[in-house]
């Protein structure tokens, strides 16, 4: 190891450089994506989920470069600006993907936030021992992290987080087996992508991994790993289809009113316009075409198109 400028310099620092230099690419080229082609819920939603990777993975750098204990502690406490926002951003990245997008609105995001201040504001008036016990600058080969104990309350959002990745991670599932929205060969790619660095995330956490390992360098390279790939998915097998991106902002902007129904009769899809040239009434999305048309004959036969 060598030092320069009070900053240290070792091969396992390039890990997270490269994670870092990839999040930030990922991130430029989704809002590149967002500004040629339109905004839509799921480019949005993937762009965040790169973008809160990526905060985790430059804080983590810095954290690891810092060998004073004040440096180390502070930038160790911005990198939870991203790790306490990516499983929420992974949730949301996985309802944009069926009906469930929904959800993915102001409302939902606005929750997560509220819930996800009161973290925020201990770490930055005092952490100790509120969310972490303990902690202490420790020397591991050539790094110096920053390791603690878990208060009961670290834990609880540590665990609400796993949790609600694993629910946006089973519902990838289910839109890939039951409403055929997602290939065979993107699930294959989205699944471990996301499963696989949570999972490590998880052992890292609850020290279940059987060598001592920085999980500051381990687990935001792999979540920065695994945010290739589900990029990979997304652009190589068009999960945002650019015809189907400049079909949904033509329909969108249009005077004329669009409903689309799936094959149970219920609206999933409506542009403004319809929803102008109705009474005010419930959103139109999740509701049944009979609700909204009572006269519609009832011989109609929804075969999975647009009505």
């Amino acid at each position: 190891m060598s030092t320069v400028s009070g900053f240290q310099l070792h091969f396992p620092l390039l890990l997270i450089v490269v994670a870092t230099v990839v999040g930030i690419l990922t991130v430029s080229y989704g809002m590149y994506y967002i500004r040629r082609y339109g905004r839509t819920q799921q480019v949005t939603t993937f762009t965040v989920l790169a973008t809160t990777i990526t905060i985790w993975t430059v804080f983590a750098m810095l954290q690891l470069t810092a060998t004073s204990y004040s440096l180390s502690f502070q930038a160790y406490k911005l990198l939870h600006f991203g790790s306490f926002t990516t499983s929420p951003a992974v949730f949301f990245y996985a309802l944009s993907m069926g009906d469930a997008r929904r959800w993915v609105n102001w409302k939902t995001v606005s929750v997560a936030v509220l819930l996800l201040l009161p973290a925020f504001g201990w770490l930055f008036t005092d952490p100790v021992p509120i969310l972490i016990r303990d902690p202490q600058l420790v020397s591991f080969g050539a790094f110096s992290v920053i390791e603690h104990g878990n208060s009961p309350i670290y834990t609880a959002y540590l665990s609400s987080f796993y949790i609600l990745a694993t629910i946006g991670l089973a519902y990838i599932v289910y839109q890939w087996h039951f409403n055929e929205s997602i290939s065979s060969m993107q699930a294959a790619i989205l699944v471990p992508a996301i499963f696989a660095p949570m999972l490590l995330s998880v052992a890292q956490t609850f020290h279940l991994l059987p060598i001592r390992t920085p999980g500051t360098i381990l687990t935001p390279t792999s979540f920065s790993l695994g945010m290739t790939g589900i990029g990979y998915a997304a652009f190589r097998y068009e999960i945002f289809d650019t015809k189907s991106l400049a079909r949904s902002q033509t329909i969108a902007k249009m005077n004329e009113g669009y409903l689309l129904a799936n094959t149970d009769g219920e609206i999933i899809d409506a542009n403004r316009s319809a929803g102008s040239m109705l009474e005010p009434r419930t959103p139109l999305v999740g509701t049944q075409v009979t609700e909204v048309f009572p006269t519609v004959d009832d011989y109609i036969k929804f075969d999975g198109g647009g009505r």
